[in-house]
């Protein structure tokens, strides 16, 4: 990307911020998810079709004559490829916003989905860190406790650092009380 269209991009970002916020609501922290997120949303469908395309090659090797097993294989890969680039337009699509008022979860690039919780409304964040590659990429993901339950839909999946991002946001629930 060039710099001019890097610009553009960030700036495009930053309006659509300004139009967010409300009168003195300021911006705090943004984050995106970690690099790893288009690794680890796409783990379980990645090990299905690769495991159809070993199934696909091993069938290959004991039936000769059965033709179409290599397009099988060719088919799995195109589909992990799909997979790949519908996770990195996530990756892309997703901003997590920590304002003076309240969180934010935008996500989407053509319509454009936004969920936000007050920070007085919540009573407790909780950080989960599941998986070996998880803790070795230090990522986690942040859920936000409120008086119904957990914010539907507003956890932050897969940031990095989120010890200290969760130091933050609690700060700022403090202040903001």
């Amino acid at each position: 990307m060039t710099p001019a269209a890097s610009q553009s991009v960030s700036l495009a970002r930053e309006e659509v911020l300004q139009h967010l916020l409300g009168e003195g609501e300021i911006v705090i922290l943004t984050v995106k998810p970690s690099p790893w997120f288009v690794l680890l949303t796409s783990v379980r469908m990645l090990a299905v079709l690769a495991l159809l395309a070993v199934s696909g090659n091993y069938l290959g090797r004991i039936w000769p004559t059965v033709h179409g097993l290599k397009t099988i294989e060719l088919l799995c890969g195109l589909f992990a490829l799909v997979r790949l680039a519908a996770a990195c337009c996530q990756w892309a699509g997703t901003l997590y916003v920590l304002t003076s008022r309240r969180v934010l979860r935008i996500r989407g690039g053509i319509k454009v989905d936004i969920v936000g919780c007050p920070l007085v409304d919540i009573r407790q964040t909780a950080m989960l860190t599941t998986g070996l590659l998880e803790r070795f990429g230090r990522i986690g993901t942040l859920f936000f406790q409120t008086e119904k339950g957990n914010l539907t839909g507003g956890e932050w999946v897969h940031i990095s650092r989120p010890g200290e991002v969760l130091k933050m946001i609690d700060k700022a629930r403090t202040q903001a009380l």
